[in-house]
């Protein structure tokens, strides 16, 4: 077991919020969705280290507070955060938050109050 602890300045470490989903995903990436944000993704780099990603508002997150994490059969990420449904594309890391020309008729998927 590895203990990942947020060390303010290091963009490569976790963020500070509150985990609130968790998601190995078929690559063996781990993803953690945080309340406060952002969204991370550890992952190795072409010379071995791991290190987080950090996925949030200028990738196309619509809100950083994350509450859930899904993976699909194409191996794309569902992330529900409290101001919309993004699915974010495996390789490029780049979310495309979801609307009602989507299909999504609620624009807010929190937790309840």
């Amino acid at each position: 077991m590895e203990r990942f602890v947020s060390t303010p300045g290091n963009p490569n470490s976790i963020g500070p919020g509150g985990i609130a989903a968790l998601l190995e995903d078929r690559r063996g990436r781990m993803w953690a969705g945080a309340n406060g944000g952002p969204l991370d993704v550890l992952q190795e780099d072409r010379e071995g280290t791991t290190h987080f990603r950090r996925i949030g508002l200028a990738d196309g997150l619509p809100h950083e507070n994350v509450d859930a994490l899904a993976e699909d059969a194409r191996g794309r990420i569902w992330a529900s955060t409290d101001k919309g449904i993004a699915l974010i594309d495996p390789d490029t890391l780049h979310a495309r938050a979801l609307g009602l020309a989507d299909g999504v008729s609620e624009s807010a998927f929190g937790p309840a109050p």
